[in-house]
């Protein structure tokens, strides 16, 4: 990366950090046009970034509506049909369990999703297992990725996992509740970032693509 480039960059974070979000989009199309990688930028300036923000709400030192900007802001940018190729690997349904309302973790696992090519039902927050399992089937997908941040939600993690068990579907569990041990005992796949849910998704996308003819 040229100085140039972390110098944009860091324009990028520190927008988002002030919550002077048109600036941020003014910078993130700065890079794109002059033909930055949009999965780069995302892992590099804009999601460090909203993640220090994230912080400071839990602090109390940012209000709810920066934050829903911030999510807003996510959510616009991983959608610019630009940026996103809808061509690339099966469809991936993702929310946040129910009896959990917390959505930042998940859009931030969203975006870096969209932003890798993929196409995505986000069916938001407070999600029974059971409208999972028929968004996944509506648009025959084999990738559930389900995220609780509060103890609550773990309930409706067990309940999604058993109630997929007879079909072909992967279930991808994080969020702030659980970890590996909590992953296996349900019969999950577990992840702990963003990162390594695209990496989850990219290696069962690899094993559902058709054998070349």
């Amino acid at each position: 990366m040229s100085a140039t480039d972390d110098s944009l960059f860091k324009e990028i974070g520190d927008s988002i950090l002030i919550g002077r979000f048109q600036d941020a989009k003014k910078y993130t199309k700065e890079a794109i046009d002059r033909g930055d990688d949009p999965a780069r930028l995302l892992e590099v300036a804009i999601i460090p970034a909203i993640r220090k923000l994230v912080k400071r709400f839990d602090n109390g030192e940012v209000y709810l509506p920066t934050i829903v900007a911030a999510s807003n802001f996510l959510e616009e940018f991983t959608s610019n049909e630009s940026i996103v190729d809808r061509n690339r690997a099966p469809v991936v349904t993702i929310g946040t369990v129910s009896s959990d309302v917390h959505e930042i973790g998940k859009n931030i696992c969203a975006s870096m999703l969209r932003v890798n090519g993929y196409r995505i039902e986000d069916l938001g927050a407070d999600v029974p297992p059971e409208k999972f399992l028929s968004t996944a089937l509506k648009y025959g997908c084999h990738i559930i990725a389900a995220s609780a941040a509060m103890k609550s939600g773990l309930k409706s993690q067990r309940e999604l996992a058993d109630i997929t068990r007879d079909y072909d579907i992967t279930i991808l569990v994080g969020g702030a509740s659980c970890n590996q041990r909590w992953a296996d005992s349900i019969g999950a796949e577990y992840s702990r970032d963003a990162a390594e849910l695209v990496h989850l998704v990219e290696s069962r996308s690899t094993q559902l693509a058709p054998e070349p003819e």
